[in-house]
């Protein structure tokens, strides 16, 4: 069995609406990006659950669609509307002809499909403001995490049968103590988890796009860390999926993607932010260890371009910047003892901002295989279409590591205000699911970027890592990649532990070698995972 997915422009249907809009300046223009039921994010949030799996799917137009074999094919479909009837009829034919279909979203073809009378299904949405919807399915006691309560999900009509569509699990709606599991309320939605009829099946609400809003954090996932293992919060939730799926018999038998890699990537990301000490490079030099080290722009741009151009297994990458520093409030917190005041650096990212400082890391003879972000500050969803503008225009970037802790700013905000901005404490992130994905451009139809994004665990001590590793090991999903960050600042400070960063580099080396681990600079991945998807 081929795993398909309806690329995202023939998803939205035709009389798909979204009156709630961010309206912002993007790299190309005025951006009207929806913010209801996570809208154009559900295609690519397909894709990531499936590659995460170990599979390699395909997208299709319907015009493909039409000269496919469907046998031993399945089609995945997450709608934002309705279609053309032309669109209709070529899915129907498309199943017709012995064609699976897996899908998700909001379409009035769904009641039609699965057989409702007219009346007898309907999407409703839940009435509690800082609710999710909960799932439990046959043989499990357990209510877990099924998608944001921002979703619309299919309700069946009180006192209505469906005879034709068998039903499967119970959704709920959680509120009350929510980030509290055993204390959260649970009440029981007029709505099963999925339903089937024939070859058709449907995954009740719109939850692909619920991961992808989780997973490019255009849904906040803090409240409900308590609901899973927190550093594995996304992996656990496409694993679970994915032992659904499999129960179907939806999935082919077999994961067949990058069978290059090993079972466990370790990437060492070292951010030179105001530093010269080279005790971590002269490590890796000494083991021959890959590592990415990521050059702000600062008073030690020079030195780090040069010392980082002699070992072959070490890359150099570009630190891209969020922040401005407000220099008089700075001075006077330092006077009385207190931090740096930072600020989010708007006009360095929005529009051709951050494109502008790659063209300045180009110029430099810095690398920009790889982008990293510098200071806490991520600014939704602007960022996206700016590094979406990076990727259209240097080819050469393969992709980002910015989706790690940070002080996430939606919709306009400009400071943490605990809803529309948003941040986690440490050793917590914000985005946990330990392999490259893609971002999704809900801006202009759900486009995927071309480019890559990780996640990222910031000056992690050796025995969580030693868990993390373990609990890696026996995960069912078939790969894991650890992007473990480290500033040279650090290194011989005791910041994060008496002896300095370089004992925990140092015991972190020894137990991957324990455990069999394969380390990799971040682009030398990004390269290995760009050819095998494209291959």
């Amino acid at each position: 069995m081929s795993i398909l997915i309806l690329a995202p422009r023939e998803s939205l249907g035709v009389t798909a609406r979204t009156p709630n809009t961010y309206q912002f300046a993007g790299a190309h223009g005025r951006i009207s990006w929806p913010k209801d039921a996570q809208a154009h994010l559900g295609p690519v949030g397909a894709w990531n659950i499936l590659f995460r799996l170990g599979y390699l799917p395909k997208w299709v137009t319907l015009a493909e669609l039409a000269v496919v074999d469907p046998v031993g094919k399945l089609l995945i479909i997450s709608s934002a509307g309705q279609w053309s009837r032309a669109q209709t009829e070529q899915i129907e034919h498309w199943a017709g002809r012995g064609g699976r279909i897996l899908a998700a979203g909001i379409s009035p073809h769904w009641p039609e499909w699965l057989g409702f009378a007219g009346g007898q299904g309907r999407f409703e949405k839940l009435d509690h403001p800082e609710g999710a919807i909960g799932a439990t399915w046959a043989g499990a006691n357990d209510i877990g995490l099924w998608g944001p309560g921002e979703q619309p999900y299919l309700a069946r009509a009180e006192k209505a049968l469906n005879t034709e569509a068998a039903a499967y699990g119970q959704l709920f709606m959680i509120h009350g103590e929510r980030q509290t599991p055993e204390r959260a309320l649970k009440t029981p939605l007029a709505a099963p988890v999925l339903w089937t009829k024939g070859n058709f099946c449907y995954l009740n609400g719109n939850i692909f796009a619920g991961f992808q809003a989780w997973l490019q954090g255009q849904s906040d996932l803090s409240p409900w860390l308590n609901w899973r293992q927190r550093l594995f919060w996304l992996d656990e939730w496409v694993g679970e999926l994915g032992k659904l799926l499999e129960n179907l018999q939806l999935l082919p038998a077999r994961p067949t993607g990058l069978p290059q890699l090993g079972r466990i990537t370790i990437i060492f990301r070292h951010d030179v932010d105001s530093s010269k000490d080279t005790s971590y490079l002269e490590l890796e030099e000494q083991t021959g260890t890959p590592a990415t080290y990521a050059i702000l722009k600062d008073r030690n741009t020079r030195f780090w371009i040069k010392r980082l151009a002699e070992p072959p297994f070490i890359e150099g990458a570009f630190h891209y910047n969020t922040a401005k520093e407000g220099r008089l409030l700075n001075r006077l917190r330092s006077y009385l003892g207190g931090g740096a005041a930072y600020r989010p650096a708007r006009a360095a990212i929005v529009e051709k901002g951050l494109w502008r400082q790659v063209q300045w890391a180009k110029k430099n003879r810095i690398g920009i295989r790889t982008l990293h972000r510098h200071a806490s500050f991520l600014i939704y969803p602007e960022w996206i279409d700016a590094m979406d503008y990076v990727f259209q225009r240097e080819p050469g970037v393969l992709g980002s590591s910015s989706l790690f802790r940070s002080n996430l700013l939606r919709w306009g905000t400009d400071r943490v205000d605990g809803v529309t901005g948003t941040l986690v404490h440490s050793p917590d992130v914000q985005f946990p699911l330990w392999f490259p994905f893609k971002l999704a451009h809900a801006g202009d139809h759900g486009r995927p970027l071309r480019g890559w994004e990780s996640t990222h665990l910031v000056e992690p001590e050796p025995d969580l890592l030693s868990e993390m590793l373990g609990y890696a090991l026996r995960s069912p999903l078939p790969r894991f990649v650890f992007t473990l960050g480290f500033h040279p600042a650090h290194a011989n400070r005791p910041t994060f532990t008496h002896g300095g960063g370089i004992l925990w580099v140092k015991q972190v080396m020894e137990m991957i070698r324990k455990y069999g681990c394969a380390v990799s600079s971040l682009g030398d991945l990004y390269e290995e995972i760009t050819e095998a998807t494209q291959g």
